[in-house]
């Protein structure tokens, strides 16, 4: 039962992180012109796509055929499975895993070297860092 409670509480930590950074990056955004999107797709040729479409014909496609990570988004599906398999007792949160083990669900170039950021983040910030971290750890660090 304790661990159902854990398991909910983070989740609604999650949830609330998520909503502070919607509306903070809302906050922001509401800030933004024109002009801001025209000078970040000048500065930053091959980091944007849009494809708008208006009343069924296309307006705007840049980059639009070019496949991109989508980074985080990931996370929220990550962090749900694995409060599913600790529910049904398929996994245990506080077993030691070893960092090359993640390296098998990794396919490279799917998230902007984030995952390869992550390892080498946790290596160097990670004072008692031996190969392994618990389940739990490698979630509060991601």
């Amino acid at each position: 039962m304790i661990i159902i409670v854990f398991i909910v509480a983070m989740i609604l930590i999650f949830v609330f992180i998520f909503i502070i950074f919607f509306l903070i990056a809302k906050h922001q955004n509401n800030q933004k012109t024109e002009m801001d999107v025209l000078n970040f797709l000048i500065e930053n040729p091959s980091k944007a796509s849009l494809y708008m479409i208006k009343n069924g014909m296309v307006k705007i496609s840049y980059n639009s055929e070019i496949k991109m990570p989508l980074a985080s988004t990931a996370k929220v599906i990550i962090a749900i499975e694995f409060a599913r398999q600790v529910a049904a007792k398929l996994l245990d949160e506080h077993e030691l895993v070893a960092l090359e083990e993640l390296n098998k669900f990794y396919i490279p170039g799917s998230d902007g070297n984030a995952h390869n950021n992550w390892i080498k983040w946790i290596k160097s910030n990670l004072k008692r860092f031996k190969g392994k971290l618990r389940y739990l750890k490698l979630l509060a660090v991601c």
